[in-house]
């Protein structure tokens, strides 16, 4: 019925609380359980994920085992955490734990970016710099409960904020879309919007470390489900950058083909969206209905400010630690590094020798 589908739809508005913002909300130290997540998302994870409701207590319970077994990490254990990578590595442990093993290395250990996730203060200037303008907005989900996100680097003032400083600021951003039920479950869309861009802010590719921790923690250290990577209204000199990365060797063919670019061709925006979904969600910049992006970025200050963000950031500080002198060799290959990586640097180098973009 039209007004059944209507109402069904509107639940999934950022203009009114979801179910899937209610679940995520919910992230204490307790036993899981399925509240706030609709049946059919649970079905679905059953269907896709391997998630059976009735082991999930089981699978929590082995991967902490896991985790209490290795000398070299020290992790919180709560049950929402750790289902987190239970449910991208769609319930193989092997997965999961080397998965969860990446998350912690790129943040805690020199094998990865420990700078990058050296948080602010939500008071400091960068953070205050960061959520004056949308760089990381949460645009709702969609109508199959996917997680859609635009985020945007043309705002970027190089004088006002560093690379690394911009990057600590995204990623506190990118903690909040691993805490959504809904996103674990059903994965998440990215637009980058290109719009303002300008070849200082992309001269960071330029650095082929940034380039290929950037690529490598996204693909290897992130619970996260990405469904597909969207630019849009892309200028020119990006096409030698995109080459660049869709032919980047230690990137997976499968995440590579979920890399699209539409330029300004909105039409193609919407189909990728997903017609359905596209004007409730997309922004009036790109030709939606969802709001500006600065009335959107609300939804992002509210949630820096809030008290479950604060307690994950604080684990992070207080709870996770990485001693690589007693790292097991079993371990040792789980997280992929620019040095060990010999494929990635060699078949790079010679791209960054000078990004010759106009």
């Amino acid at each position: 019925h039209p007004q059944f589908e209507r109402a069904h739809l509107q639940q999934f508005s950022i203009q009114k609380q979801s179910k899937a913002e209610m679940a995520s909300a919910v992230d204490d130290d307790g036993p899981y359980t399925y509240d706030g997540v609709e049946k059919r998302f649970i079905k679905r994870a059953e269907k896709e994920l391997n998630e059976k409701p009735a082991q999930v207590t089981a699978h929590i319970a082995s991967l902490r085992r896991w985790l209490g077994s290795m000398p070299h990490l020290r992790c919180r254990t709560d049950d929402r955490f750790l289902l987190r990578f239970l449910r991208v590595a769609k319930f193989d442990q092997s997965r999961a734990q080397m998965l969860l093993d990446n998350y912690l290395t790129i943040r805690k250990s020199p094998k990865g970016t420990p700078s990058w996730f050296d948080y602010p203060s939500v008071d400091s200037p960068e953070v205050k710099e960061y959520l004056s303008h949308p760089f990381h907005v949460f645009l709702g989900h969609t109508s199959e409960g996917e997680g859609v996100y635009v985020s945007n680097m043309g705002y970027w003032d190089q004088q006002k904020m560093t690379f690394e400083q911009l990057i600590r600021c995204m990623y506190m951003s990118v903690d909040a879309a691993q805490m959504d039920q809904y996103s674990q479950i059903n994965g998440i869309k990215i637009l980058v919007d290109m719009n303002q861009a300008n070849r200082n802010q992309m001269s960071f590719f330029e650095n082929r470390k940034n380039f290929f921790s950037l690529m490598r923690n996204w693909q290897d250290a992130f619970p996260v489900r990405i469904r597909t990577v969207i630019y849009v209204n892309e200028p020119a000199f990006f096409d030698v950058i995109f080459t660049l990365i869709k032919n980047a060797p230690f990137l997976k063919e499968k995440f590579k083909k979920k890399l699209h670019k539409v330029g300004k061709d909105y039409a193609r925006l919407r189909k990728v969206i997903g017609e359905q979904d596209a004007d409730r969600l997309l922004p009036k910049e790109l030709g939606g209905s969802n709001g500006t992006l600065q009335e959107l970025m609300e939804w992002t200050r509210n949630n820096f400010g809030s008290e479950r963000m604060h307690r994950e950031w604080r684990l992070q500080r207080q709870e996770m630690e990485v001693d690589e002198s007693k790292r097991l060799p079993t371990t040792k290959d789980y997280l992929r590094t620019e040095d060990s990586a010999a494929d990635a640097t060699t078949g790079i180098q010679g791209t960054f020798t000078k990004l010759n973009v106009d």
